[in-house]
């Protein structure tokens, strides 16, 4: 339970600093519990992405877990990041 407040709590903050200080435009800013959980899934299925990557690295090409985390972490940073200034923060042309 502590686990799960504690990631709600470490979410919450990091998106009070994504609208803050990393994204100067918000698609939904009229809607910003719509927002966040666009924000929520981004996340969850970037997440998803993070496991089965460290499991293929690990399993299948047969690098060290660790490694495979590094490699993994940068790769779905990126990509998070991406997709969200794409869905959440950029403006519509």
């Amino acid at each position: 339970m502590s686990a799960t407040i504690a990631i709600m709590i470490g979410f919450t903050i990091n998106y009070a600093l994504n609208i803050k200080w990393v994204f100067s435009y918000r698609k939904y800013l009229e809607r910003p519990l719509y927002e966040y959980i666009l924000m929520a899934a981004i996340s969850l299925f970037v997440s998803g992405l993070n496991i089965i990557g460290i499991w293929f690295l690990s399993e299948f090409v047969k690098i060290y877990y660790i490694t495979s985390k590094i490699i993994i972490s940068i790769f779905t940073f990126l990509i998070k990041f991406i997709v969200r200034k794409k869905i959440l923060f950029q403006a519509r042309n």
